[in-house]
């Protein structure tokens, strides 16, 4: 039975050679990195979103033969603007990372080892070490969400006024007449409904 070996980097390296693994390493059994990165050491980034906290990983690397996987979890924060109301939204993203890399020698540019299938399960190193900064990247931006709120209850704006109904009512005759008119129509629907039982 194979254990698996702790092993943290020393915040003194390169967040570069923390974002890698040599296949050496993992003769003798899994191994398991528990680290903290910067959103620019991945290359995080989108169009709406933005990432100015950390990334916490905590990876299992072991080999199958020639196959290595890495197993494990990445979380970060991420702020966007919420659909609803256009304030600030906080999203929690916790990827589960489920990867294997299969070994190609000519595949020696980072680039080339960022190649896999579409959902990015597979992947491929040069025999000598693993790179995965890819892999935890798209991993997480697959968690993004497409319509974020900043809460599940956001009362969103005023459809006349503009104002944030997250702070209170904002008083405007249009959004009296919409719950009147909301109350009316559920009143209409109920008569009818009794008018065909009496039928």
């Amino acid at each position: 039975m194979s254990h698996v070996h702790p092993h943290i980097p020393s915040g003194g390296g390169s967040q570069a050679s923390q974002l890698r693994v040599s296949v050496s390493e993992l003769h003798d059994g899994p191994l398991r990195r528990e680290l903290k990165v910067t959103p620019t050491a991945l290359d995080l980034s989108d169009s709406t979103y933005r990432f100015p906290f950390d990334v916490e990983l905590d990876l299992t690397f072991g080999m199958i033969h020639d196959q290595v996987y890495m197993k494990g979890r990445a979380t970060t924060v991420a702020l966007t603007e919420c659909v609803r109301c256009l304030g600030e939204a906080r999203v929690e993203l916790v990827a589960h990372v489920d990867v294997v890399y299969e070994k190609n020698a000519e595949l020696l540019s980072v680039e080339s080892q960022a190649l896999g299938d579409a959902d990015g399960s597979l992947a491929y190193f040069n025999g000598e070490e693993i790179l995965f900064a890819s892999q935890i990247r798209e991993s997480l931006m697959v968690e993004l969400p497409e319509m974020p709120h900043c809460s599940e209850d956001c009362k969103g704006l005023c459809s006349s006024c503009g104002s944030n109904l997250n702070q209170g009512p904002c008083g405007c005759a249009s959004a009296e007449s919409e719950s009147t008119s909301d109350d009316c129509s559920s009143q209409s629907w109920q008569d009818a409904l009794r008018k065909l039982k009496l039928d």
